[in-house]
């Protein structure tokens, strides 16, 4: 009977030992992953949507991605780069940070805007 609760204690620890140096290296390749770096220089991940250009008003444009769903840029202060070359029916990139929703709206800021 000690025979088989000593084997089954090693086989415990074994497990567990197993379990740790794998939870352990994983954790350790996660920090150098490019998210991390990312969030170390602190720069926010970037979005892009391609459409056209539907609209241009002070402090927001109005961009139309190909399924016909409009979307709303509002920004403060300097003009967005590349939007300044950029005009109505033209097609182009926005590229951004934050969020973007259909319903929700636009939480984030405009990198730049990139005519096609």
């Amino acid at each position: 009977m000690r025979k088989r609760s000593r084997l089954l204690l090693i086989i415990i620890l074994s497990v567990a030992f197993t379990a740790l140096v794998g939870c352990s290296s994983g954790g350790s390749s996660a920090s150098g992953g490019s998210s991390t770096d990312s969030a170390q220089t602190g720069e926010e991940a970037r979005s892009v949507l391609a459409g056209t250009i539907s609209g241009i008003t002070d402090g927001v444009f109005t961009v139309t991605d190909q399924d016909g769903i409009p979307y709303d840029f509002p920004y403060e202060g300097e003009t967005p780069e590349g939007l300044q070359d950029a005009s109505e029916g033209d097609y182009v990139k926005v590229i951004y940070t934050g969020d973007l929703s259909e319903t929700d709206g636009f939480d984030g800021e405009v990198v730049s805007v990139e005519i096609q």
